[in-house]
This record gives C-alpha cells, structure tokens and sequence, in this order.
C-alpha cells in the first residue's frame, strides 16, 4: 500500500493491528491517524474508551503518521539570512 499524504507535514503510515502500537506511539509521543478524526496523538486515542479503539483497529481506521522534513522551511530560513547580510 502505498504512502498517502494526509495534510502538509505528515504522510500515512502503516495500518496500526493491535492496541499494544499504539501504547508504544503513546509512550514516544506520536501521533496517529484516525480516519473519522484525523491527526490526533496517540494518547488522546487511548483515552477513548477500548471497545470503541478495538472497533477502530478491527475496522482498519487508525494508521501510524510519519512527519515529513518541511524542506521550504530550511530554504526559507536561507534566504531570510542572506537577505539580512545584503540589507545590513
């Protein structure tokens, strides 16, 4: 399956198959992607309720989010610089 983009800074991930990912994405503070809810951290899922959590893993709505280098960023912050150095 390949990668889909789910706003500007993240990707989605693999497809989460048990609760016990998203205990360990809770623990290193990711986040998740929920199909009906959208980019929320993984903690904020736990706090639901655990039928409606194994639903979602069952139904294949909870996905892993992967963050992607914001590479206009840097190339802003390049720019920004060099600007200063030619006003100043």
């Amino acid at each position: 399956m390949g990668k889909d983009r789910i706003s500007r800074n993240f990707v989605r991930g693999k497809k989460i198959d048990d609760p016990f990912t998203l205990i360990k994405l809770a623990k290193h503070k990711m986040s998740v992607y929920h199909v009906r809810y959208g980019i929320k951290p993984a903690a904020f899922i736990i706090g639901m309720q655990f039928n409606m959590i194994m639903g979602s893993i069952i139904a294949g709505r909870l996905f892993e989010t992967i963050k992607k280098p914001i590479k206009d960023k840097v190339w802003y912050l390049k720019n920004k610089q060099s600007k200063e150095k030619n006003n100043g």
